[in-house]
């Protein structure tokens, strides 16, 4: 996990608390951030777990972020200062018992923090993909966070055994120190490679579902707005009708997509209409009046037709009388499709009622969310597919880069305090009550 201090000359007569303060003197960007981390982290989940404890009611997505607040209040509580322990002592972490609490915390921590977020994606699916299912309850959705977490616990077990205090290599006249990695036991053994493979395909397999997920539900919600504007705002074009000597040509230039099931869905409630669903009702309510207003029409175009395309040239009665059979037709056209345009826009403003602002704010709000994990993580995966790659990865770094890689190899660190942030960003009334907080501790102090 720690590198070499190559650039101290080989002669020298340093000792291992001088090398490990060398080493420090790198990790001090990267020490400075996750301390900027923590404290934020640990004032924005608080400020989260009161407000939506005390200002929100109940709800699915109130249970989700609960239960991540908890888990980051954990991270910045003790999963933090013990990774700033480890950095400050690279190699100097001699406690068995810190290592193995360091590791299985980060483990845990990780994996929880992603069972949750890909409930949440879960839910959010069944929410908008599949709307006449079952809607989770609260109780439900506690029941899932649980599990979640007891999954996060299993994951991370085999973290306690495998890694302890495990001897370094500093590079200066053969010192070795003691860092906190694979425990000296299972040095020349196949787990730590199989729990590392384990670990990478459960990253692998998690990130592919959440982007099928949100593929999905942001399909569904394009085709969602996609039929609210077209059918609110947009008219049927009109049809037209050409001479041309021998021939009479109708060109229709009315445009119709297939539009798939789009869904209206309230805040905690699932979904209330469905517009595709209403749109056919609509379509079998007017069919009737349709064919019988246009039938016989058409009828009596067609024979009209049929009697003049044996002729070189229309007389003029035959002109009149198309025109007239003609206008009789666009009329009662107009008519029927106006009456469906009307019914049309009539049931999507009713649906458009029911789809709450909120719940498409709660949806957004979650799905940043899920990215700012996503993105946190995956610097921390490269890197560490890099050095299991390539075993000599780390020695080939000068100590400009070893910084920056230390810096990129705790990224993951942000998710613990995004998350409040985000929340502040997306949720106009958590915005609003951590303002009147935040004025009242004012008020208060000038009180004093």
């Amino acid at each position: 996990m720690y590198s070499k201090v190559t650039w101290i000359a080989p002669n020298s007569n340093s000792t291992l608390e001088e090398l490990n303060n060398e080493l420090v003197k790198l990790h001090i960007p990267t020490l400075i951030f996750i301390g900027i981390l923590m404290v934020v982290g640990v004032m924005g989940n608080i400020l989260v777990i009161f407000v939506y404890t005390r200002k929100y009611g109940s709800s699915t997505h109130r249970c989700f972020i609960l239960s991540l607040a908890g888990i980051d209040i954990v991270s910045c509580c003790v999963g933090m200062p013990l990774l700033i322990f480890s950095m400050l002592y690279p190699y100097q972490f001699t406690s068995p018992e810190a290592c193995k609490t360091l590791r299985f915390l980060h483990v845990f921590l990780v994996c929880a923090s992603a069972f949750i977020v890909l409930a949440i994606a879960s839910e959010r699916h069944r929410r908008i993909c599949s709307p006449f299912s079952k809607t989770m309850s609260t109780k439900n959705i506690k029941m899932i966070c649980l599990v979640a977490m007891a999954m996060g616990i299993l994951v991370a077990i085999p973290a306690i055994p495998l890694y302890g205090p495990s001897e370094v290599e500093t590079g200066v006249n053969n010192i070795t120190g003691t860092e906190c990695f694979v425990d000296r036991m299972f040095e020349n053994s196949l787990f730590p490679q199989i729990y590392f493979s384990f670990q990478l395909i459960l990253c692998i397999i998690s990130f592919v579902v959440l982007g099928i997920y949100y593929f999905r539900i942001g399909r569904q919600i394009w085709w969602h707005h996609t039929f609210i504007r077209d059918n609110t705002f947009s008219s049927p074009n009109r049809n037209t009708i050409s001479l041309n000597k021998d021939k009479i040509r109708m060109k229709s230039v009315d445009k119709s997509a297939k539009r798939r099931d789009s869904e209206c869905f309230s805040y905690d409630n699932g979904v209330i209409l469905d517009p595709k669903g209403l749109r056919n009702e609509d379509q079998k309510r007017h069919s009737n009046v349709s064919r019988s207003s246009t039938s016989s029409t058409l009828q009596e175009l067609d024979d009209v037709v049929r009697k003049t395309s044996t002729e070189s040239k229309l007389n003029l009665n035959t002109k009149r009388s198309l025109k007239a059979l003609m206008q009789n037709f666009m009329a009662s056209r107009n008519r029927t499709r106006a009456s469906k345009s009307n019914s049309t826009t009539s049931t999507v403003s009713n649906c458009g009622g029911y789809t709450n602002k909120r719940t498409k704010e709660v949806t957004t709000m979650l799905f940043i969310i899920t990215v700012v994990f996503v993105m946190s993580f995956v610097p921390h995966l490269v890197l560490m597919v890099l050095m299991s790659i390539d075993k000599k990865f780390l020695d080939k770094l000068n100590p400009v880069e070893i910084s920056v890689f230390q810096f990129f190899l705790r990224t993951f660190v942000i998710n613990n305090m995004a998350n409040p942030i985000i929340y502040g960003f997306c949720d106009p009334k958590f915005r609003r009550e951590c303002q009147t907080i935040f004025f009242r501790i004012i008020s208060c102090g000038r009180h004093q």
